[in-house]
């Protein structure tokens, strides 16, 4: 999912730091589909998992409050929803950039920005509910307005982890780049160790805020509860 979201936001600002990494990002996102079976699990250990499908939720009065969100039947239609769009964006955009590959017509890199901009905005809120859906529901008495920006600075985080191994070789792969402008690419400005190191600076910036917020709110939960 976190390759969907640089995918889009490399064709906004169509920089050329996504040039590398463009292929591995739609190769990706179009593993989406797959990625929903992953859910089976999921749906057959619901009980197990989270305490609303439970029988007992109907004695729980936060969760009986909660009850028309944190439902069975609306749980699987969002998660329809989800990898539904999900599915849509990263399909529709790797359709655009092969046909772009093969016509050379400019007009095409308009189109997928065009798309990405929607997309984008759609991609996070998506994003955002399905964090809360299948993550902090593990608790529904815990709740958190920060909890779905960071799963979006996660998802991001995790597709960059994901490509810093992978866009050393792809940058030397010179036959593989011939529809992208060598004078932007350059080979020797890629190493897996440069790479990793600048993800791993980018996650500790992005992380640590929302981490030092989440504790400080636990406290002060904590000692309101006491």
């Amino acid at each position: 999912v976190g390759c969907l979201s640089l995918l889009m936001l490399h064709h906004m600002s169509r920089g050329a730091w996504g040039l590398v990494i463009r292929r591995i990002l739609e190769a990706a996102a179009r593993t989406l589909p797959y990625l929903a079976l992953l859910l089976l699990p999921i749906l057959f250990g619901m009980s197990s998992l989270y305490p609303w499908a439970r029988p007992e939720a109907a004695h729980d009065e936060v969760l009986l409050h909660k009850g028309w969100y944190l439902n069975r039947g609306f749980f699987l239609v969002r998660m329809a929803i989800y990898f539904g769009v999900w599915s849509f964006l990263a399909y529709r955009l790797s359709a655009l950039s092969r046909r772009q590959d093969e016509s050379q017509d400019a007009t095409l890199f308009h189109r997928m920005q065009r798309l990405a901009g929607p997309g984008i905005v759609i991609y996070a809120l998506l994003a955002t509910f399905a964090g809360v859906d299948l993550l902090m529901s593990l608790d529904p008495h815990w709740y958190s307005s920060l909890y779905g920006l960071y799963m979006v600075i996660c998802n991001a985080l995790a597709a960059l982890t994901f490509a810093a191994p992978i866009s050393p070789r792809r940058a030397r792969n010179w036959s593989s780049l011939r529809n992208e402008p060598s004078a932007v690419v350059n080979p020797g400005s890629f190493s897996a160790g440069s790479t990793f190191a600048a993800t791993r600076r980018s996650t500790c910036f992005f992380t640590r805020p929302f981490l030092i917020l989440n504790v400080e709110g636990s406290r002060a939960a904590s000692s309101i509860t006491r």
